[in-house]
């Protein structure tokens, strides 16, 4: 079956498109999309948890702003700034 066959494309009622003249910003537009918490962070290092064995990754990231820490709950969204 085809994709783009009438049945599955997009209805113009139901969707609006416009345009910007700015950039899209992209933490306000994430955080309206996952209806989650997320911080703007640099990552200043990146750390392996598990041994070199393991096949699932578990790293550890030390972000934060160069002049203050993130105070980030566990479960936090971070996105690298």
């Amino acid at each position: 079956r085809d994709i783009f066959s009438p049945k599955r494309s997009w209805k113009r009622q139901r969707y609006r498109l416009s345009a910007q003249a700015e950039g899209l910003q992209l933490l306000p537009g994430l955080i309206h999309v996952h209806r989650r918490k997320m911080f703007q962070a640099t990552i200043r290092s990146v750390e392996n948890l598990q041994s070199s064995k393991s096949t699932w990754p578990s790293p550890r990231l030390g972000a934060g702003p160069p002049a203050a820490p993130v105070h980030a709950a566990p479960g936090s969204h971070l996105l690298p700034g």
